[in-house]
């Protein structure tokens, strides 16, 4: 047996040990690909992948980051609001909860029943309400600001809630592109405008 056919078989020997943990390896991470990108989407399955997300809040503001466009963003500590964002459209009050199961009620009960299946049921703050009261503690500000208002929740829930629009909830998978198309609307503030609402808004005193 000559040097060219030792190799060969040698090469047949190593690819015999070695090819089932290559193969396993990549079926690894095909499934972790597909598992990101049904649950994140498109560009938050790259945020995932590039950094590991431990807080929910810590997603949707690196998501945020990307959107396109001048914006202030404002985490207030005394609003039942998670973050405010502050752009040429206007401002949005989002609240960040991750739901799993039916979400059922009306928007002026300050209790909806979260039906996590079909042996759990728990009663649950309704987050529309809470917003909709700090909607009309930033109108105190000024009356005329343009203000809408959105719940950022997991793609598992289903929202059933009278007197909420889609438009309203958004689903982690298709926040950023919800935000883009926001982004694309009609401008309303300018950039210093912009600036001096985030100042005003950060300093007032909410009763």
């Amino acid at each position: 047996m000559n040097i060219l056919s030792l190799i060969e078989k040698g090469l047949e020997i190593v690819w015999l040990v070695i090819g089932p943990i290559i193969l396993i390896w990549a079926t690894y991470i095909l499934v972790k690909l597909i598992y990101f990108y049904q649950k994140y989407g498109y560009l938050e399955f790259d945020l995932v992948e590039k950094r590991p997300i431990t807080k929910f809040s810590d997603l949707i503001l690196m998501m945020l980051d990307k959107v396109k466009g001048y914006k202030k963003i404002y985490k207030p500590d005394n609003l039942y609001t998670d973050i405010i964002i502050i752009d040429k459209t206007g401002l949005y009050l989002l609240k960040l909860i991750k739901f799993q199961g039916v979400i059922v009620g009306d928007r002026k009960e300050t209790i909806l029943t979260n039906q996590i299946n079909l042996n759990e049921t728990i009663e649950i703050d309704n987050p529309f309400y809470l917003l909709d009261l700090d909607r009309q503690k930033l109108l105190e500000i000024n009356p005329n600001l343009a203000i809408k208002i959105g719940l950022v929740t997991s793609n598992t829930v289903n929202i059933k809630v009278n007197k909420v629009s889609k438009e309203e909830v958004f689903f982690l998978k298709d926040f950023y592109f919800k935000m883009e198309n926001h982004l694309k609307q009609t401008r309303i503030y300018k950039n210093k405008e912009i600036k001096d609402l985030y100042k005003k808004i950060k300093n007032y005193k909410y009763e």
